[in-house]
């Protein structure tokens, strides 16, 4: 996979860089070049800072890549110098268990929030939980300013009426009865693990590039009509 990672020198992002370096994959990392782990020698630098982003623009659209990785959008403002810039593909924000309620609460020293936190998990009610934390960035940080920006980038789910669903696309259509099956004897008897998907689903998506289909069908109106009786 092509990956273009904005941070990705320290911390967190560091490690994702590495580790997506290890598994083969072409990693671009866009940074302002203030620091330049030995480790990460490996893959292409770009320099810039954040708010220069869109110099960069027609370079970062040139590398399409697969996905797009922002590490270090601590703002509003962070993420508005990057999206209008980043080509139409899958976009992984990095965001912070901060946004929930009950990090609002741990800093007034105060609960009443259920645990475990989950993502369903209600999100904090004030804004800038850092303001008197940390002079500076503290003052405009806030993942929940950088959320809905990110969120508005994906694309929207087209739910598409059964009966106008395209032939080759047959497998995608609902089933009344599902066929969920329980591995617990395979896993306690044999010792068999699942894989992490994290290193099997590239493996399938490589395998199907490279290996795509003799004779594609390049008729694509059955789709659009599917789409366009949906949109109706």
């Amino acid at each position: 996979m092509r990956v273009l990672i904005l941070g990705g020198t320290r911390f967190i992002g560091r490690r994702i860089t590495a580790g997506l370096m290890a598994r083969g994959d072409d990693v671009t990392v866009v940074h302002r070049g203030d620091h330049e782990p030995a480790e990460l020698a490996g893959c292409t630098h770009l320099h810039t800072a954040r708010a220069s982003f869109g110099d960069l623009a027609d370079q970062i659209r040139a590398l399409r890549p697969d996905a797009v990785i922002d590490t270090l959008a601590m703002t509003r403002e962070d993420a508005s110098a990057v999206l209008p810039h980043l080509p139409d593909t899958h976009l992984v924000l990095l965001s912070s268990i901060d946004v929930y309620r009950a990090y609002e609460l741990l800093l007034a020293e105060q609960g009443g929030e259920p645990v475990p936190i989950t993502e369903e998990s209600p999100v904090r009610d004030g804004r800038y939980p850092l303001r008197d934390l940390m002079p500076g960035i503290g003052e405009r940080y806030d993942k929940l300013d950088v959320e809905p920006l990110y969120l508005a980038r994906e694309a929207s789910l087209v739910t598409v009426p059964e009966a106008l669903v395209p032939e080759d696309m047959e497998p995608t259509k609902a089933t009344a009865q599902h066929f969920l099956i329980d591995s617990r004897k395979a896993a306690t008897v044999l010792g068999w693990r699942p894989t992490d998907p994290a290193q099997t689903i590239p493996v399938s998506v490589r395998w199907h590039l490279e290996n795509p289909p003799q004779d594609p069908g390049q008729d694509f109106s059955p789709d659009g009509r599917a789409l366009a009786a949906a949109d109706s």
